[in-house]
């Protein structure tokens, strides 16, 4: 039986414990350098509800841009439009920190003019898994009833279903279709060796 300890000083003992968190915090080593930190950038303004039709766009520039709106509680009138990307690997930030921002900008205003001032911005960081795909399943190097979610690479909604699912079919000893392509004890392919070692080296070094 595992336990998780609080920062309130609490104790919560459970039979499994899944792990599901941004970086890959688990597994050591061998999950660490399966991915890559990346900044990503994020600014939202308003647009008059209904200017823009709701779904969720995407480019597939290099580094990419998406957009989608948010809901405003109270507000019958507008809408933020939230836009954002720009990624690029931790330790590689552009000598103009506010860079990101413009361009992102500029993106979405070239799209969608009706945009107001841009009220809020933000940055934060996304794991890049070195084969595109997010490290979903039993915890490797630790105990059976372990098992981490994580590598997101800015998808985590997406893994939040896939995640769960995945995980709990193994936490009740079913099989499931996608355990070996999702493992994060997989054997990187010939095509992304290349890879794994570039990120290795700077994981370690940013």
């Amino acid at each position: 039986e595992g336990e998780v300890k609080t920062v309130a000083g609490g104790v919560v003992k459970c039979k499994d414990i899944v792990a599901a968190t941004c970086a890959p915090m688990f597994g050591g080593m061998r999950t660490l350098l399966r991915a890559e930190p990346y900044r990503s950038y994020c600014v939202m303004a308003k647009v008059p509800r209904g200017s823009v039709e709701r779904a969720l766009f995407w480019d597939t520039a290099d580094p990419y841009h998406y957009a989608r709106l948010v809901p405003i509680a109270g507000d019958s009138v507008s809408e933020y439009l939230l836009l954002g990307g720009g990624d690029h690997a931790v330790g590689h930030m552009p000598k103009d920190a506010e860079q990101p921002f413009h361009e992102i900008e500029a993106w979405g205003r070239q799209r969608w003019p009706v945009m107001g001032k841009i009220e809020i911005k933000w940055s934060g960081e996304v794991w890049e898994p070195i084969d595109s795909l997010g490290l979903i399943g039993r915890n490797p190097l630790d105990a059976d009833h372990s098992f981490i979610i994580s590598g997101d690479s800015g998808t985590g909604m997406t893994h939040t279903t896939l995640g769960a699912k995945l995980v709990t079919d193994l936490i009740m000893g079913r099989s499931n279709e996608w355990e070996d392509i999702y493992s994060p004890s997989r054997v990187p392919s010939l095509r992304s060796a290349g890879r794994f070692m570039r990120y290795g080296m700077h994981t370690a070094s940013a």
